[in-house]
This record gives C-alpha cells, structure tokens and sequence, in this order.
C-alpha cells in the first residue's frame, strides 16, 4: 500500500505534549497502529500519498483526534487515511479535475508523486472531531523539518489552510501573505522550493470560497490545476 518511509528516529517517537498524543504511543502495551510495526508510516495519510521520492508536498491540518482512533471500525489500520472522510475524497476530486489521480483505496500511494502530512504531528486527545492545533505547531514542526529534508526531490509545498500556513510562518520564516498569494495562485519562494497557498478541502473549507457565481470547489479546482501544472511540469525556480 506504501513505501519510502525513512527510518523514524528516536526523537520523534518520544515528543510528548499536554493534551495531545504521539501515535508511537501506541505501541506501548502490546498495541499497535501500523501495518508493521517495525517499518511504520510518520504520517497517517501516506497510505493514501505517501511518496517519499515524489516533488509536491502536500500539508492539512492534523491526522485526525484520539477518538477516531479508538472508535474506528472500518477495518484498515488504526493509523492510515480513512477513504470516507470529506476532506479525503474533496483532495482526490480536486487532483483529478487536473488529470493527477490518487485511488481513494490506496493503490500507487508510493508511487503518486505526492506526499501528504500534516502541520500537528501529534493527535490531539479528544473526542471532538475539530478543534485546535494551535498550541502543537512548534511541538510538531521539526518533524515536518525531517519530511522535507528526507524528500529528495522536492519542489513544491502545499500549504492547505491557515494553521499549515501559520506553521510555515511561525515557524519556518515563510514571508509572505497568504491571501494574496492565494487569489494570484502564485507560489511563494522558500528556501529554494515553491510554496503555494490554498484552502483546506474540508467542506466548509471549500464552500467559503464561493463568490461571484462560482462555486468554491471549482474555486479550488483552479488553484489546484495552478499547482500540479507548476509541480509537475515546470523546473525549479532559482
């Protein structure tokens, strides 16, 4: 179903803060999220996009709360993405609109192109299925630092909504307003790589967008055809 992941270090199996949880946690006690627990994903959402080798990094939010985990009975693994969720099959629709295909199953997951994590590594433990990942951004971020560092032919970054932008802001030094670079659908430069803005594909994400007649998701449609066509087909700024 998936591949590529690099060998996961200490450090990042022990981050521990208030009110979240460390999937490697799970682990603890004789239970276990992966596939294989000696060769685990980082991120949950590999197994939907979970190439390594791919150029376009995508990043949401978070993976998902404590409870989905717990009260989760679709038979996949614990830690992987769930093929019913919106915010799922909105990315795989958006992608398609502009001929990049990802199987909501998980079919060619390591060898799509694409690798999708998220700004709060930690899952925060609730059972609500939204909330705040605020406080979990500098907690989270040197393990987006390892992703980046660890894909070796990256060009591109999608940061999909405000707390993925917040992350690159506060975080990584990313200059630049996220609006803007939205509406122009141009990519900000960031240590030598492109990265472009644009919602989260949560529903009422996308649906917020709509003006003028036009509905959000084909809104988003366009902002995703922008980045494909500029992370699959064109070079490298320098």
């Amino acid at each position: 179903m998936m591949g590529g992941t690099p060998e996961i270090p200490e450090w990042i199996k022990s981050l521990r803060q208030p009110g979240y949880r460390n999937i490697f946690e799970y682990n603890e006690g004789g239970h276990s999220p992966f596939p294989d627990p000696s060769r685990p994903n980082l991120w949950g959402t590999e197994t939907l996009a979970g190439d390594w080798n791919g150029n376009l990094l995508i990043v949401f939010k978070d993976f998902a709360e404590t409870g989905f985990l717990h009260r989760r009975r679709d038979g996949r693994p614990m830690y992987s993405h769930a093929p019913n969720f919106a915010t799922n099959r909105n990315l795989c629709a958006l992608l398609s609109r502009s001929g990049r295909q990802l199987d909501l199953s998980g079919r060619g997951a390591s060898s799509c192109g694409i690798l999708y994590a998220s700004a709060s590594f930690l899952l925060r433990d609730s059972d609500a299925r939204s909330g705040s990942v605020t406080n979990c951004l500098s907690t989270s971020w040197p393990v987006l630092e390892f992703t980046i560092a660890h894909m070796p032919r990256l060009t591109d970054i999608a940061v999909c909504g405000v707390d993925a932008f917040e992350a690159f802001c506060r975080m990584g030094g990313l200059a630049g307003n996220r609006r803007q670079a939205q509406e122009a659908r141009q990519p900000l430069q960031w240590r030598g790589l492109r990265v472009h803005c644009t919602s989260h594909t949560q529903p009422t994400a996308i649906n917020t967008r709509a003006r003028d007649g036009q509905r959000g998701f084909d809104i988003a449609a366009a902002d995703w055809a922008a980045i494909l066509k500029t992370a699959f087909s064109a070079a490298p700024d320098t």
